[in-house]
């Protein structure tokens, strides 16, 4: 079932077939690792810190504190672990819940709990003591709330659910697998490869590969325009500029220093200049090197 049709649908599963409770070994190991840092395990470094300060301790401490903007430490790790774990849990939950008393009634506890937590989190951090706008609305309560409402509006909303649906699906290959397609069904390049050949003579193989490497050629000529990544003949000494695209020459020998460089031509590569694939299944690869030139510093 797709997000979109669980978003839109109003049936639920059966009350007849209730989950199994069970927990989940690394679900509660890291949320404990996760809680031992929120209810203050950070000052124990800290007092360390203090007792015996040295560059060990000293890294502790200061991976314990928030950077200050740009950057990222150890402690501004433990929010966002902490907003994981509970869309982890969720699964299991709202599962079990939707099973048991339906799926409306899980929806009821995502709205209640996002709106308890959002209560919650204001109160803590002064309520309305403070006037607006020194009100903090924004404590980690209230950050934790906003993503029950996200949960929320994607189970709710056909059209939240169809943006969110694309990141979970596993994106399809690229133009290599349409190549690869395209030279099984004209040449039938895949069969030939995947065949076992040792008992076969060299006659019979030279007969099937001309054939094959006729059909797959024909291939190529007819859906890609291939042209030297380096125009320069195999053998001779070429030069490769300061910053040079690795995609399209990888270095060998004896490579030291920073480029510009000179060296011997082992194979000049091969970039697509064209492409007119046919309609088949897939999308087209970024990057257009089918093998980078290959070049030997001496």
């Amino acid at each position: 079932m797709t997000l979109t049709t669980a978003a839109v649908s109003s049936e639920s599963i059966p009350k007849s077939s209730p989950a199994v409770g069970q927990r989940l070994m690394s679900v509660d190991a890291l949320r404990g690792f996760d809680m031992f840092w929120i209810i203050g395990a950070d000052s124990l470094v800290y007092a360390l810190n203090r007792m015996s300060r040295n560059p060990c301790t000293s890294f502790l401490a200061d991976q314990l504190e928030h950077a200050e903007w740009a950057g990222f430490h150890f402690y501004d790790l433990i929010f966002p672990l902490f907003v994981f774990l509970a869309g982890v849990s969720l699964v299991f939950s709202l599962t079990r819940t939707t099973q048991e008393l339906g799926r409306s009634e899980a929806l009821k506890r995502v709205a209640r709990r996002g709106l308890l937590l959002f209560v919650i989190g204001l109160l803590y951090s002064g309520g309305f003591s403070r006037g607006w706008p020194d009100m903090r609305l924004m404590g980690v309560l209230n950050r934790i709330a906003l993503a029950f409402r996200a949960l929320w509006k994607v189970l709710t909303d056909p059209l939240a659910a169809s943006r969110v649906e694309p990141a979970l699906l596993a994106a399809p290959t690229g133009a290599d697998l349409r190549i690869l397609a395209v030279l099984q069904r004209d040449g039938r390049l895949v069969d030939f490869l995947q065949e076992e050949i040792d008992a076969y003579s060299d006659a019979q193989i030279g007969a099937a590969v001309r054939d094959i490497h006729r059909d797959c050629r024909k291939v190529l000529k007819s859906y890609l325009t291939v042209e030297p990544v380096l125009p320069s003949a195999e053998g001779e000494t070429v030069g490769v500029p300061a910053g040079f695209d690795p995609t399209e020459i990888r270095l060998s020998g004896n490579v030291t220093g920073s480029p510009p460089f000179r060296g011997v031509l082992k194979h000049h590569g091969w970039r697509v200049k064209a492409i007119s694939l046919p309609v088949v299944p897939g999308t087209t690869s970024a990057t257009p090197i089918l093998a980078p030139a290959e070049v030997d510093i001496a």
